[in-house]
């Protein structure tokens, strides 16, 4: 701000000058620089709080977002100026109690709870890269009541910035099917007509356990057909499935029955390890880090594409597919196990992700599956499946070094590209097949 003061008071002199010089007319150019200037510094976009809202069946989650600077103007001090972070911890708690107050129609006050802060760094289209302090608090009432009605008092920062906003948002919200996205609700801001911070009445709809588990069901199944890994993973399991081995080889068709017995079995098996590790992931009995399952996630997927090159482990798909299975149940889990629900709703989320999983799955082998039954009777089947194999190996291989090293690379962001045309491919894939078909029925005759 001083040096915006003394650049003014410069260019004040400057026109001054110019003005005695004669050279009256610039004086005006000059006026209007500074007005134009003024005002770009104006519509700079600042950074503004953000809450987050998790409704549970006896609590409200609250995560506050807000940047450092305009924290610690209102805050009154700075956070590194505390060298014991339990004293920095009760101050903050207690400056949240006197900002923060949420009561029920009935007017009861919801009693809060600490849950600590944490620093991070937040990229913003408009603004860029700025610091924000995260923190974590939870509102319980007394006495039962319905936790989809309360009014929401807020002035952190705002009594101290009049200019300062806080977009209340709901990120979790079950019983209405907000499970995995942001939904809007709201901005508390200085009220220009009463020269007030006006509380906020929230009054949400009357969910149910349908809308929940109808929802929960429709992220099992965009897990498979968003997730590319997993969807490659489906995909390079059913390359070899109709085919025999020879001589370590994978050699001819086997047969309608024969590939439908084997595909059965292999998702089956598939289904019920990752069925089993998503149940005691979810519960908390069965924890890995995200990192290392994500990492084994991709090895399984590199050792599959092996095996639809040469048969590693033909006879044995059961058992592979069983531990595969485990492994990408626990991803499952961490993810499921991140809405913090109570039993209830905690097992229809198992229940509704398990079945959208399964769902997709087999939408994914009936789309696929036929065109793969078709060509097999061909021997130019070979180049379909090594290029599919080849192609899931590189980006297994891709995987493994990202998730390894933590940093993107080209190949994994071309993979994510070209999943986008699956359905294309399909479609490719059964049209090639027919085409084929009809050119062996028209040499036979």
């Amino acid at each position: 701000m001083i040096k915006i003061k003394n650049f003014i008071l410069i260019i004040l002199i400057l026109q001054h000058k110019i003005n005695i010089a004669g050279f009256k007319p610039l004086r005006y150019f000059i006026f209007l620089g500074i007005l134009c200037g003024t005002m770009s510094l104006k519509a700079h976009p600042m950074p503004n709080t953000l809450l987050q809202l998790s409704i549970r069946s006896d609590y409200l989650g609250m995560k506050i977002a807000t940047p450092i600077p305009d924290f610690e103007l209102a805050f009154g001090q700075h956070l590194e100026d505390f060298k014991d972070s339990n004293a920095l911890n009760a101050a903050l708690a207690t400056y949240f109690e006197q900002h923060i107050r949420i009561t029920d129609p009935q007017k009861h006050s919801w009693k809060p709870k600490w849950g600590g802060y944490q620093v991070q760094e937040t990229t913003d289209a408009m603004i860029g890269k700025y610091k924000e302090v995260l923190f974590e608090l939870q509102f319980k009432p007394d006495v039962p009541t319905n936790m989809r009605q309360f009014t929401l008092f807020y002035d952190a920062i705002l009594h101290k910035i009049q200019t300062h906003k806080a977009l209340i948002n709901i990120v979790q919200d079950w019983d209405n099917g907000i499970q995995d996205q942001t939904q809007l609700l709201g901005v508390i801001e200085w009220d220009i007509s009463t020269n007030q911070i006006l509380p906020m009445h929230v009054s949400l709809e009357n969910g149910s356990y349908w809308k929940g588990f109808k929802r929960i069901f429709q992220l099992g199944m965009s897990h498979i057909s968003e997730g590319t890994d997993h969807l490659l993973f489906v995909l390079v399991l059913l390359l070899p499935a109709p085919l025999l081995v020879s001589g370590r080889k994978w050699s001819i068709f086997g047969g309608i029955r024969y590939t439908l017995m084997r595909l059965f079995k292999i998702i089956t098996a598939f289904t019920l390890g990752h069925s089993l590790t998503l149940l005691l992931g979810t519960l908390g009995w069965v924890r890995l880090p995200a990192q290392p399952v994500e990492i084994l996630i991709a090895f399984s997927i590199l050792v599959s594409a092996i095996h639809a090159i040469k048969p590693l482990f033909y006879g044995k798909e059961i058992w592979i597919a069983s531990g595969f299975g485990l492994v990408h149940g626990l991803a499952f889990a961490n993810l499921v196990g991140k809405f913090e629900l109570e039993p209830a709703r905690l097992m229809l989320s198992i229940v509704g992700f398990n079945l959208g999983i399964e769902w997709m799955q087999c939408l994914v082998v009936l789309l696929f599956m036929p065109s793969l039954l078709l060509w097999s009777h061909f021997s130019s089947y070979s180049w379909i499946r090594l290029g599919g194999a080849i192609f899931t190996g590189i980006a297994a291989i891709a995987w493994i070094s990202e998730r390894l090293f933590e940093k993107s690379n080209v190949i994994t962001i071309l993979v994510e590209k070209i999943a986008h045309y699956a359905l294309p491919v399909a479609g490719l894939l059964f049209l090639g097949a027919i085409l084929l078909q009809i050119r062996s029925r028209l040499r036979l005759n």
